[in-house]
């Protein structure tokens, strides 16, 4: 995917990729060469950094996108992340998200379970949170090399997260409360061992 408008967008369909430990499925740039060889023809003249291409971009509440050992790298161009999730449900596991030029995921409504991932080098934190409209599911993800911390949720939504660990994100590998959504829907225990750093009024 290349030429600054590789994109992958769900409006409303399903959509599915499911790799396995031994065979991954690969979401790369045209100028990552370590992906199926020198597809653009130029040999080292050229290599891969992040925003070569889009993203996914998941935009309808129908929409359903699964991915599972799956190895997405070097996007984020335009959009807030490499997955962007706006509406619609979204199952991660076992993939790695890395070198996104600000989050590697934002999650801005609907439902999202998100197991048993690596999300690496990022500008900003790994992944943001934000969907008021949604759950989210978090289970021992792993963050590294994510500029401004681990991740990043506002206080209104429904998140349950547990076993995340962290390696050299931002100020102790925090994770950050922060955003406009303040309001909690319901009682809420943070249950991370990873510190909190709370940026806003609660």
């Amino acid at each position: 995917l290349g030429n600054n408008n590789g994109r992958i967008t769900n409006l409303g369909g399903t959509l599915t990729a499911l790799g396995t430990a031994e065979n991954p499925i690969l979401f790369s740039s045209i100028w990552d060469d370590t992906v199926g060889g020198d597809t653009n023809g130029d040999a080292d003249a050229t290599s891969p950094a992040p925003q070569d291409w889009v993203g996914i971009n998941i935009d309808n509440a129908a929409s359903v996108s699964k991915f599972a050992h799956c190895q997405f790298s070097y996007g984020g161009r335009s959009i807030n992340a490499t997955i962007n999730a706006a509406r619609g449900f979204l199952s991660v596991e076992d993939c790695t998200i890395s070198h996104s030029e600000t989050r590697c995921m934002y999650i801005n409504n609907g439902d999202a379970i998100l197991r048993r991932n690596v999300f690496s080098d990022a500008e900003f934190t790994g992944l943001w949170v934000r969907n008021t409209q949604g759950y989210t599911i978090m289970e021992n993800n792993h963050f590294e090399d994510c500029l401004t911390g681990t991740y990043a949720f506002d206080p209104g939504v429904q998140l349950t997260a547990t076993g995340t660990t962290a390696t050299n994100c931002g100020s102790a590998n925090a994770i950050k409360v922060a955003g406009s959504n303040v309001a909690m829907q319901e009682d809420q225990i943070w249950q991370e061992t990873l510190p909190y750093i709370v940026t806003l009024d609660l």
